[in-house]
């Protein structure tokens, strides 16, 4: 369960009664931040929870389960850790270019090649709203960057959470929300 506060509860079921140490904090919701990015149309002032029927990294594309590692063929908001981002894609079969935008200076080129599923980037470059361009084959996928601040614990928590929706760090929540459950 997904305290208000962005506390993780975790219970063993069954279970009956009230939930110690559900009471929210004051401040924003985690639990709005999340719902919001996800599109959950239920509203809730205390506590939300989830049950899930898959595994993280299971199904046709098999993403690894890491909230680190960004999805390269997926378009728009990506949460990073400061200087180092991993990238990873699907179908590794033909090469691909990256492009990285700083907010200051030219764009620097990074090659992918062929047959290699993961791309690590380590760059002082990477900060809040730099542009990342993935080019593999006619397929051009353009990520926008948000850097975990140092004040946030980059291990998988509640205050993690609401950071990446805030964010729009959509995929990544999903990832989170599964490793917090399980």
């Amino acid at each position: 369960m997904l305290a208000q506060s962005g506390k993780v509860l975790k219970l063993k079921g069954p279970y009956k009664g009230p939930v110690q140490g559900a009471k929210g904090a004051k401040g924003p919701s985690c639990l709005a931040a999340v719902s919001k990015l996800l599109g959950t149309g239920r509203r809730s002032t205390t506590l939300g929870a989830t049950r899930f029927a898959g595994s993280a990294g299971s199904g046709p594309r098999a993403a690894p389960s890491n909230v680190w590692v960004v999805e390269a063929d997926c378009a728009g908001q990506a949460c990073v850790q400061p200087i180092n981002m991993m990238l990873w894609r699907p179908a590794a079969s033909q090469p691909a270019t990256i492009a990285l935008w700083p907010l200051n200076g030219t764009p620097k080129k990074i090659d992918w090649v062929a047959g290699k599923s993961t791309q690590r980037i380590s760059d002082p470059a990477l900060a809040d709203g730099v542009q990342l361009s993935v080019l593999a084959g006619s397929r051009n996928t353009a990520i926008v960057l948000s850097v975990l601040p140092k004040d946030i614990d980059p291990t998988p928590s509640g205050r993690l959470l609401q950071w990446m929706a805030a964010h729009g760090c959509r995929g990544q929540v999903k990832k989170l929300v599964r490793l917090l459950h399980n």
